[in-house]
């Protein structure tokens, strides 16, 4: 049964956001140690922690290698069409979140399994 663990950031969200994305694995560290929440990740993979970055599927699979899950026990979230398309690469279902960065039509037409408005509706899923 998967479980979503649901925390609240300080400070302007867009601009933690911002800097996620261009963040090494000592700056995500940091970041994370700074909002008190390295607790909550079982494993963290950045861009520097692979060779093929999305929408290849070697980030999910690494995690899954290392975590000992198969595909079908995952479920990758992402609001771009390739965070989509790596988890459908990596055999993993997929649920797109429409209040990030991608458009609603975008993340439909990469294929995702679930489409969700709110970071809520996670809980509704319903899957094996």
């Amino acid at each position: 049964m998967p479980k979503v663990i649901v925390f609240r950031q300080k400070g302007d969200w867009k601009k933690s956001r911002r800097f996620l994305k261009r963040c090494s694995n000592l700056s995500l560290d940091e970041l994370l140690a700074e909002f008190g929440v390295t607790d909550l990740f079982s494993m963290i993979v950045a861009a520097d922690d692979v060779t093929h970055a999305k929408p290849d599927p070697e980030p999910v699979n690494k995690i899954l290698e290392t975590l000992h899950f198969q595909p079908q026990e995952a479920l990758v979230v992402g609001d771009a069409p390739y965070d989509i398309l790596m988890g459908r690469n990596a055999g993993a279902r997929t649920c797109a979140v429409t209040y990030g960065n991608g458009k609603r039509q975008e993340l439909q037409a990469a294929g995702a399994d679930y489409l969700i408005d709110r970071f809520t509706d996670l809980l509704t899923i319903e899957w094996d």
